[in-house]
């Protein structure tokens, strides 16, 4: 499966889909493979590319904008490690909200009550819209997340930017059946 992944995430990359769906069960390493490593890969092939990332909440989000800040900051070179040539820009380090030193690219990680209000994305990604069955199952949930993408994220892509869904399905209307 993550080789699958892999292969729609460099699919992505070179322009040959701009809508992907990645849709596992928990625990699977979906969310590492295309939320973590995923932003990291698109940054160093494009490190202009503004990346949004967006979940059920704003603690998982930072901790996918912390996650790939720190994967940048401890493979700078220092101490015979890889240096991936990139670097965090010293005036925005913040886990939600910081750029690529010399470039415009970097990561904005929002919750779905959060906003993207004047930043566009070049790349969106969205992982787990929901946070578990019991949410999926309620209208309410569900409805906040087709909100999201009517109101906010379909708004706020920048011309021909790729937009990625991760999820579980839980429920048939939820915003993988949406869209």
């Amino acid at each position: 499966a993550l080789d699958l992944i892999d292969a729609a995430l460099l699919d992505v990359t070179e322009g040959r889909c701009d809508r992907l769906i990645i849709c596992m069960p928990p625990q699977e390493g979906k969310s590492t493979r295309v939320t973590k490593i995923g932003p990291l890969w698109f940054l160093l092939h494009h490190p202009d590319w503004r990346v949004a990332i967006v979940s059920y909440a704003q603690d998982l989000a930072n901790d996918f904008g912390r996650d790939i800040r720190s994967f940048i900051t401890n493979h700078a070179g220092q101490e015979d490690t890889l240096d991936l040539g990139l670097r965090i820009a010293p005036d925005s380090g913040a886990v939600s909200s910081w750029r690529i030193d010399g470039h415009r690219g970097g990561v904005r990680s929002v919750g779905l009550a959060g906003g993207l209000t004047g930043r566009p994305a070049d790349i969106l990604f969205i992982d787990d819209p929901v946070a578990n069955r019991e949410r999926a199952d309620s209208e309410v949930y569900r409805e906040q997340a087709k909100n999201f993408w009517r109101t906010v994220g379909s708004t706020r892509l920048a011309p021909g930017a790729p937009v990625i869904l991760v999820l579980t399905r839980w429920h048939t209307d939820d915003l993988a059946g949406y869209l």
